[in-house]
């Protein structure tokens, strides 16, 4: 691959003579790139052009000719060997050239226009650094910045029914020896075979030198895969009914997104996700340098970061390493307050707003709108500040971490009161509830199993495998304040996305609600009629 370069185990760089509009496409991909990330998006762009470009469609297709060229048969026409490689070659220049090849066009509209990404239009940027293999928790860190560009492999869009592990998992030989060994002196106990002994010295031997799974990390996502893959099933042959669908309000035609949103509550912490960004390097040094810091100890989260920070290095090779210094704060290791994650009690109220009034009695007329859902004059960032507390689950907690306007969003995580029988367990956000056989028999023994591995690496000062025993539905407290016109605009969008997820879209919903009564409290009917919003309803009362 000429224009895509890899860095890292599991890290890739574009090259800048990529027109923008192909290293923006790439980009908004990843959220829903198969298997291979993006090389695999590369590589079938890339094809799609050559096969365009073959001189020789009607004597002898492309994927003949491929196929021949790669097996490299005695009896191969070399000049077809050749004549692959040069319009191969020939394609990925294409993708530097304007103007643009038809069949780039069409992957765009296919895999990226056809969903309405937007977000494409600020994708343009360079470097673009793609890393996959690691866990939702680095990339929350690295989408941590108020200027953060990128996108994520999705969780409503793709699903593996054997979905790998991520690389933080993996922890030191040493530090799972005692355990490791207990486990193979048992094995040996059960009649093995000489062989077989032999075999698991050598394993235990690969193991020193490459680090293993962490065992216990490895049970919880054995244990709520398993829960995942039977909750997805249940769904899909829930959502097959049209009147169950109509009943959840789900306009999908096919039952595989909507079994997702309602199944992916049970997806592991410790499952492997994509990520790329076309932020500036300054704006990804400070992210990285954050995400050092939460890291700690935990060096196998250091060599994701380690090696996503290598990428940059070499895609901007003249300016990086200045690019990766910071000018003012240094390279301090202080983790920032709002990366902290504390422990709070439930709230039945999964949304909470505040305002806060700075307009003062000087604003006689209020700027307004044309019409609802746009954006409304920036003044109104001076004039109010929002203050929002939401309850939902990880997963959706991570989906309003990107509104990068809040910034900084706080995460804290929600445990069970100190009463019952599951007192002061983790608890699944109340959107969801198992309703296959293997969910329902499962469920509190693995939250129960998450709970306590998670204390124990609380207790061991690895804040950063703590979060990887969290299944995705677990329940927390997400906090943030932006102006009122970025505000206004974050409910909005997601009050009335198209296809949102369900717990989103709510909770959107209850918080324009909330807004409207407050603004309304706060400067009346004026303000409302200027921003082409609603009045609140009010309530009647059957008292005279």
């Amino acid at each position: 691959m000429k224009y895509l370069y890899k860095t890292g185990i599991s890290t890739w760089h574009l090259d800048h003579r990529l027109t923008p509009e192909v290293r923006a496409m790439l980009v908004s991909m990843t959220s829903r790139t198969p298997l291979g990330g993006m090389q695999q998006r590369y590589t079938e762009l890339v094809e799609a052009v050559a096969a365009d470009l073959w001189p020789g469609k009607r004597t002898l297709p492309y994927v003949a000719a491929t196929s021949w060229a790669h097996a490299k048969l005695e009896d191969t026409d070399f000049n077809v060997i050749a004549q692959v490689e040069c319009v191969h070659s020939g394609a990925e220049d294409r993708l530097c050239e304007y103007p643009l090849h038809p069949k780039v066009v069409e992957f765009f509209n296919r895999f990226v226009g056809d969903y309405g990404h937007g977000s494409i239009l600020e994708a343009t940027g360079s470097p673009v650094v793609y890393s996959d293999g690691l866990s939702w928790y680095s990339s929350y860190l690295l989408f941590d910045g108020p200027l953060v560009i990128g996108q994520e492999n999705s969780t409503r869009a793709v699903t593996k029914s054997d979905w790998p592990m991520c690389r933080e998992a993996h922890v030191p030989y040493d530090t799972v020896k005692a355990e490791r060994d207990a486990h193979y002196d048992q094995r040996r106990d059960t009649a093995l075979t000489m062989t077989e002994v032999a075999d698991s010295q050598f394993f235990q031997h690969l193991e020193k030198i490459a680090g293993v799974i962490h065992p216990g990390l490895q049970e919880l996502h054995e244990g709520w895969m398993q829960v995942f893959v039977a909750e997805k099933a249940a769904w899909e042959e829930r959502l097959k009914d049209p009147v169950i669908r109509q009943a959840h309000g789900i306009k999908d035609k096919e039952a595989f997104r909507p079994s997702l949103d309602r199944a992916r509550w049970a997806l592991p912490g410790t499952i492997s996700t994509g990520v790329a960004f076309a932020s500036h390097i300054r704006e990804r040094s400070r992210a990285l340098r954050d995400a050092k810091s939460v890291a700690g100890g935990a060096k196998e989260a250091w060599d994701v970061f380690d090696e996503i920070e290598q990428a940059y290095r070499a895609a901007v090779p003249g300016i990086g390493a200045l690019g990766l210094k910071e000018a003012v704060y240094g390279s301090g290791g202080r983790v920032p307050t709002h990366l902290l994650h504390g422990i709070v009690d439930d709230d039945s109220q999964d949304v909470s707003i505040h305002v806060e009034d700075n307009s003062g009695p000087v604003i006689y007329v209020w700027p307004s709108r044309e019409d609802d859902r746009q954006y409304i004059d920036p003044v109104y960032n001076h004039l109010f500040r929002v203050h929002v507390e939401i309850y939902c689950s990880l997963a959706v907690a991570r989906d309003w971490h990107r509104h990068r306007t809040f910034y900084p969003w706080t995460l804290d995580l929600v445990r069970q009161g100190p009463d019952g029988v599951d007192a002061g367990k983790f608890q699944i956000d109340h959107h969801y509830e198992p309703i296959s056989g293997a969910g329902g028999a499962q469920m509190r023994q693995l939250l129960a199993r998450s709970t306590e591995l998670y204390d124990q690496f609380i207790a061991a000062g690895d804040t950063y495998r703590g979060m990887l025993c969290l299944p995705l539905g677990t329940r927390a407290l997400m906090s943030g304040s932006a102006g009122l016109r970025d505000a206004l605009y974050t409910f909005e969008l997601r009050a009335h996305a198209v296809g949102a997820n369900f717990e989103y879209e709510e909770q959107a919903r209850i918080a324009m609600q909330q807004l409207t009564r407050m603004l309304h409290t706060h400067a009346g009917d004026k303000i409302l009629t200027a921003l082409k919003l609603s009045p609140p309803i009010k309530t009647l009362s059957l008292l005279k």
